[in-house]
Parts: C-alpha cells; sequence; structure tokens
C-alpha cells in the first residue's frame, strides 16, 4: 500500500500521494501530500473528518517522511488523543513537527 498511491484503499486521500503510515491502535494515520502542495496532511484510516497538516512547500520528490510515533501520555487510552510526531526532510530541510491529534479529531473539516 506504502508505494505513494492509496486511493484503491482509502478514496478520501483523494489525488493526494501516500507518505508514510503510523500505526495507532486498531487504526492508523496517513501522512499524505500530492507532488506540489503547501502542505502535508495528516488523515485517518478510519475517520474520514479527521484532518491536521503542516504548512510546507511540496515540489515533486523533494519530500521524504522518515519516521512518525504517536506519543501518549501514561495511562491514558482515548484512541482520538496523544502527540503526533513526525521527522521529514523537504528539499535540503529537515523538519520534527508535533501535532496533538485531539484537535484535528475536533476541528470542523467541512470545507
Amino acid at each position: 500500500m506504502l508505494n505513494g498511491n492509496g486511493q484503491d484503499n482509502f478514496p478520501w486521500i483523494k489525488d493526494k500521494f501516500l507518505r508514510n503510515v503510523i500505526n495507532h491502535g486498531d487504526d492508523f494515520f496517513l501522512v499524505t501530500s500530492k507532488e506540489y502542495d503547501r502542505d502535508v496532511d495528516i488523515l485517518h484510516s478510519f475517520d474520514k473528518t479527521f484532518n491536521a497538516s503542516f504548512k510546507r512547500p511540496i515540489e515533486p520528490d523533494s519530500i521524504h517522511v522518515y519516521d512518525s510515533i504517536v506519543v501518549k501520555e501514561p495511562g491514558n487510552n482515548d484512541p482520538k488523543s496523544g502527540l503526533m510526531k513526525t521527522i521529514m526532510k523537504i528539499g535540503e530541510f529537515l523538519y520534527v513537527d508535533v501535532i496533538d491529534i485531539a484537535i484535528g479529531f475536533k476541528e470542523d473539516n467541512s470545507n
């Protein structure tokens, strides 16, 4: 599935390319972007309304997502909480990004 395309299994990624997959309990998060894009979107494998993003200028063959992890507070078993950390290289720059995944579940993404 992680050959760059995931539209067959997850049609809500639309015309974006699958860059990385992050396991999280029984589900997982999808790191996606277009060939030319203004941000990297994090989508969810089950909840189609989840959306979080990092503002990054993307050009063809310029993005490499090296690793991602979801870190949870000890004792917190809520699947819609935690911090997602992602390491990616875009062009010549290395980025370490952290997002609160609870925000992605709470935002209104109906645009």
